[in-house]
């Protein structure tokens, strides 16, 4: 009942170690993050949406806003990953970004990746009675 109608997040690793499968959780991405999903627009960054409690929301940044310079230099949307990748989580980056058409400047603190990445892994010598479990479950 409290799965189907609860709110809170299922035990999956406890659940799953019976049947000789692991879980753990990974960042999806690898060094710092803005904390916002982006996309081009005008030959900016355009921040499509920030993710609450992220790096960008805490520098005052929205969504809709379009990032046009990293530390003083011309940002690009085939540029960002290359400028996150030579900083490391906890760094600030200085930006300038329109919102509208209202030029507004920011510092953000760059993050750490969420660890929201899934990652299985079957044991392969798991017990009999897990490996029947297993089996069952996905019927292979």
């Amino acid at each position: 009942k409290q799965a189907v109608e609860g709110r809170s997040d299922l035990a999956l690793e406890r659940l799953l170690a019976p049947l000789g499968v692991s879980l753990s959780w990974e960042p999806a991405a690898k060094g710092p993050v803005l904390g916002a999903r982006t996309t081009e627009e005008g030959g900016g960054v355009k921040l499509a949406s920030v993710y609450n409690d992220g790096p960008a929301e805490a520098a005052g940044l929205a969504a809709g806003d379009v990032l046009i310079a990293w530390n003083g230099i011309k940002l690009t949307a085939s540029g960002l990953d290359k400028r996150l990748a030579r900083h490391q989580a906890g760094e600030t980056v200085h930006v300038h970004a329109f919102r509208r058409d209202e030029l507004i400047e920011a510092d953000i603190v760059l993050a750490t990746a969420p660890a929201d990445k899934a990652v299985l892994a079957i044991k392969d010598k798991a017990p009999a009675a897990a490996r029947k479990l297993r089996h069952g479950w996905l019927g292979a």
